[in-house]
């Protein structure tokens, strides 16, 4: 029988595969085998790009060394060395399989047997020459992404939806951006992304892939996507950078999207389809194992309790219910939706002038009109773009470190050193950049309460008797937190302990002197929590009329 070629091809980018090369490699194998009067067999690895190269990504390697193993191989044809690879260990172990096989590799410059300590020399050269080789061109191309991102350029890959490229930067296509701020403004008013969906589809509008349906998923990405505001953290091989652009909607109402995201996420798989509508099902959580509480209205029945979810979620094999909860006491909703009611309702009348203590005790009078909040937000944003970029700078200070230690101008131990200290210090400014977007998070905070304390605060006292229901969950929504739920076992009473996100219970003016008021007073912050008790009645109306006689 003739002795079997077997010819390896492989390219590192789909670009590549198109042309012909893989052809090429595999005809140059078989005008070899020709001359040497083999058979040939050829091992096609098609597509494999040299960043991922290691054997777990390449299957016709891993078959073709199974054949070597085997002793079925013994003559083994690459066009070129980095064929096989371009990284160090899987290189070493490809050449281990080779030389313990003792296998004859060809090439197009040559032949390498491996019982000759001279080919061995060489092959190991020209192996170590093509990992360098693998190494700078990765370093001359990350490096050139990073001068290209901060002169604004974009790094690559799909635009995003609202954007186009123009001189190899993002710029806001007019027609696109109206959509995107719609999108955004009918979540925050409680649409969902299938209302998004359908709402694109509607539109005539089609994804950058140019199709019909834009998926939900894509949907939740764009509303999370900071690319809108004006920026992008993006990733480099290993390396973190801040990519800036031109924003599309106002950071205010982004940040109020990414509020109500996270609070539906909180609740996964206790947002579903009902009848009726809950006031508090999407602010109880059991305080025995923290999931969400559920709601359950039977009015045939009489049945209006919220419990604890955990017993479903167990059944349903969900993740955060596979531990068991002791909390088994159901909530009469009517209790307790009349007593957070009430409880608000005091909070917001007696709070020590409420409004005028967050206008010009706890907010600085910078705050005090929207566009001023914007200027504000926009101070920091730029101290934040600032940093960003000192951030960037010192991450490419790393890659010009690692460049000298590759080619030998700075020792192992230098080295290590500087790249230390330039960790430390990009820390120290992630650190710093965190705390400023933890400022304009408060702010936004703020000012989205004041408003809102300005368009109620002189009608709430009228609000404690309403029944609509859209109303008093849109003052929850502006107040309430979370509320745990806890059983007392000895009083056999529920215990509610209500979060607010600002402390306004219990707050209260202070007079710098109580004998000349004129000198004007300060504002002590209250608690955001409160606890209040009460036991389960199947008498609700006269439960309801003896608290509001007291």
């Amino acid at each position: 029988m003739k002795d079997v070629l077997h010819i390896y091809c492989r390219v590192s980018s789909g670009i590549q595969e198109k042309g012909n090369s893989l052809e090429e490699q595999e005809q140059s194998g078989i005008r070899l085998s020709k001359q040497l009067g083999f058979n040939h067999m050829t091992w096609n690895e098609e597509s494999q790009t040299s960043k991922l190269d290691t054997l777990h990504n390449r299957p016709q390697m891993l078959g073709l060394l199974d054949e070597i193993d085997k002793g079925k191989v013994k003559h083994l044809y690459v066009i070129s060395l980095d064929r096989l690879s371009r990284n160090e260990s899987t290189s070493f172990n490809i050449k281990y399989k080779l030389i313990h096989n003792k296998v004859t590799l060809y090439t197009s410059t040559g032949k390498y047997d491996f019982d000759n300590y001279m080919d061995r020399f060489i092959y190991n050269t020209l192996s170590n020459s093509s990992v360098l080789e693998n190494e700078m061109r990765r370093d001359k191309s990350v490096r050139g992404k990073i001068r290209g991102m901060k002169k604004g350029h974009w790094k690559g890959g799909d635009i995003n939806f609202g954007y186009k490229l123009v001189d190899k930067k993002l710029q806001i296509i007019k027609d696109e951006s109206v959509h995107i701020k719609k999108l955004f403004k009918m979540y925050d008013n409680g649409k969902s992304t299938k209302d998004l969906q359908d709402y694109l589809l509607s539109e005539g509008l089609k994804t950058r892939r140019n199709n019909s349906v834009f998926p939900l998923q894509s949907i939740t990405n764009i509303l999370k996507n900071t690319i809108y505001i004006g920026y992008k953290d993006m990733k480099i091989t290993d390396f973190k950078y801040r990519f800036e652009c031109p924003p599309i909607v106002d950071e205010s109402l982004f940040h109020k999207v990414q509020m109500r995201m996270k609070d539906i996420l909180e609740r996964k798989n206790q947002i579903n389809r009902t009848q009726h509508e809950y006031l508090l099902r999407d602010y109880l959580y059991c305080n025995e194992c923290k999931n969400g509480m559920s709601g359950l209205w039977r009015e045939k029945l009489n049945q209006f309790n919220y419990f604890c979810s955990n017993r479903t979620r167990v059944w349903k094999g969900y993740k955060n219910g596979k531990e068991k909860c002791t909390m088994r006491r159901s909530l009469s909703i009517k209790q307790t939706d009349f007593l957070v009611w009430e409880t608000i309702c005091d909070t917001l009348e007696n709070s020590s002038t409420l409004k005028e203590s967050f206008k010009n005790t706890q907010l600085d009078t910078k705050f005090k009109s929207d566009k001023e909040v914007k200027n504000e937000v926009r101070r920091v944003r730029h101290n934040i773009q600032r940093i960003s970029r000192e951030i960037n700078d010192l991450n490419e200070n790393i890659l010009l470190i690692e460049k000298q230690k590759w080619t030998n101008k700075m020792d192992e131990k230098t080295y290590k050193e500087v790249k230390s200290s330039i960790i430390d210090n990009i820390q120290e400014l992630e650190s710093q950049r965190d705390s400023k977007e933890l400022t304009i998070t408060d702010t936004l905070i703020q000012k989205k309460w004041l408003n809102w304390i300005d368009r109620y605060s002189k009608k709430i006292d009228k609000y404690r008797d309403t029944k609509d229901k859209e109303l008093m969950k849109e003052v929850f929504g502006e107040v309430l937190q979370k509320i745990f739920v806890d059983w007392d076992v000895d009083t056999k009473e529920h215990i509610l302990d209500i979060r607010l996100k600002l402390p306004l219970f219990n707050d209260k003016i202070e007079y710098i002197d109580k004998s000349n008021k004129s000198l004007g007073y300060k504002l002590k912050d209250g608690k955001k929590s409160k606890e209040l008790r009460y036991k389960k009645t199947n008498n609700v109306k006269r439960f309801i009329e003896s608290k509001k006689k007291i």
